[in-house]
């Protein structure tokens, strides 16, 4: 009987060698990683486990090598540090640019031109346009020449409702002028346009509808109230705040001048406009301003003066919700109305 039992016992112990039972038991190894390419593979595992370590980049780095793990460069070089450029040329200089892609300085727009077929801006500001419509008296196409002097009426001086106050002779009326005074055309303003960029002077029609320009006026910047050539018609020019400051005086200073400045009711202001009497006459509008946007029409009305102080320069203002005549300073990028007052004063 004994012997029956140590024989079952022999052939039990011989089956699980056979199979991997006791194997299982006693071998710690039996469950590991069984990948070679991995960096914990263990050759005494028997069964895969999911613990496997893959080798990392280009250099089948695993942790405890030397060194870091690399990766190829565009060439194909493991740890090589060539990259792609703009134009997806492996190690180029190349940059996308307005005319092709190329290395800095090629292909790019041609210098003075306006695009890449060398063409230039006409005075409407077009580029590779012709210029004045034929017929016009200005780049939007407008005829209105009452006076039949080559002129659009108002550009002229004397197209324009003027009134006296405090001695001084002002325009009753925002300025609309598109040419400067001595006949060259004044740009449009357009964003996209080296023509009519931060550095040269141009007017902008708000929200670009031409019916705001007969209510309120065109805004312009900064460079074309300097301009030499002068914005204001012959025998106008902008106002100084020097002369600005006559007016407010005159119509009892800064705290209560804009009510007796801005044009009654809520027609064009924004409610409540705030104690408006326009009792001077001077019947101010909330033309707003432009810059990179509009803004403020219906609340704000923004006018410009000839002063500066230092890189800024000098504009007055009034608003829907205040009886205030305001005096601030801005950078030369804004586009803001302009009142011409008359050289005799």
């Amino acid at each position: 009987m004994k012997i029956t039992l140590i024989s079952l016992y022999i052939m039990i112990f011989l089956l699980g060698c056979e199979r991997g039972w006791v194997r299982k038991i006693v071998d710690p190894n039996y469950n590991g990683c069984t990948d070679k390419s991995a960096c914990n593979y263990n050759k005494l595992s028997y069964v895969d486990d999911g613990s496997c370590i893959p080798k990392q980049g280009c250099n089948q780095w695993c942790e405890g090598d030397n060194g870091s793990v690399l990766e190829l460069d565009c060439s194909g070089i493991c740890g090589g540090q060539l990259i792609d450029d703009a134009c997806g040329i492996c190690g180029g200089s190349g940059v996308i640019q307005d005319c092709g892609c190329g290395n800095p300085g090629q292909f790019a727009i041609p210098e003075g031109k306006c695009d890449c077929d060398g063409n230039i801006y006409d005075e409407c500001c077009i580029c590779g346009g012709n210029g004045m419509p034929s017929g016009a008296c200005d780049c939007e196409g407008n005829t209105q020449d009452e006076d039949d002097d080559g002129i659009c009426d108002w550009n002229d001086g004397d197209s324009y409702e003027t009134i006296l106050i405090a001695d001084q002779l002002w325009m009753l009326e925002n300025l609309k002028v598109t040419q400067y005074s001595n006949g060259d055309i004044m740009p449009i303003w357009n964003s996209n346009s080296e023509c009519s960029n931060q550095s040269n002077g141009a007017y902008i029609v708000y929200d670009n509808t031409p019916s705001n320009t007969n209510v309120y006026g065109n805004l312009y910047n900064w460079y074309a109230v300097n301009d030499d050539r002068g914005i204001c018609p012959d025998g106008w020019h902008v106002p100084s705040d020097d002369e600005w400051t006559i007016l407010i005086d005159y119509l009892g200073g800064n705290g209560v001048a804009g009510r007796k400045m801005k044009e009654t009711g809520i027609i064009h202001w924004n409610s409540p406009n705030t104690g408006a009497t326009n009792e001077s006459g001077f019947t101010a509008l909330p033309s707003g301003k432009y810059q990179g946007s509009h803004d403020s029409m219906g609340k704000y009305g923004y006018f410009w003066s000839n002063s500066t102080n230092g890189i800024n320069v000098s504009f007055w203002q009034l608003a829907y919700n205040n009886s205030n005549a305001y005096n601030g300073h801005t950078s030369k990028t804004f586009a803001m109305s302009v009142r011409c007052i008359n050289n005799t004063n």
